[in-house]
């Protein structure tokens, strides 16, 4: 019987993990760290925007990480643009 793995590049995994903190650092999460128990509306906002760039930031990562490369553009250590030279 042949096991089979699961790959997953380091992008792939990186994404994951703010996919991760993007759904776990949420406001009902988060106020139980609040000393009184309650959020501000300035705050919830603030924790809203963090969680969709987080999601956001990781489903690219997840997503680019998948694609086959894009033929004619590699990076071999040669500069991407390369300028003429001075006078």
């Amino acid at each position: 019987m042949q096991v089979t793995y699961f790959k997953m590049s380091k992008a792939s995994i990186v994404g994951l993990i703010l996919v991760c903190i993007g759904l776990l650092a949420n406001p009902w999460t988060l106020v139980q760290f609040s000393s009184d128990g309650v959020l501000e509306f300035e705050i919830r906002a603030q924790i809203w925007f963090f969680d969709g760039v987080m999601v956001l930031l990781g489903v690219i990562l997840i997503v680019w990480s998948r694609r086959p490369p894009v033929p004619g553009f590699e990076i071999s250590g040669k500069p991407i643009l390369e300028l003429p030279p001075c006078f």
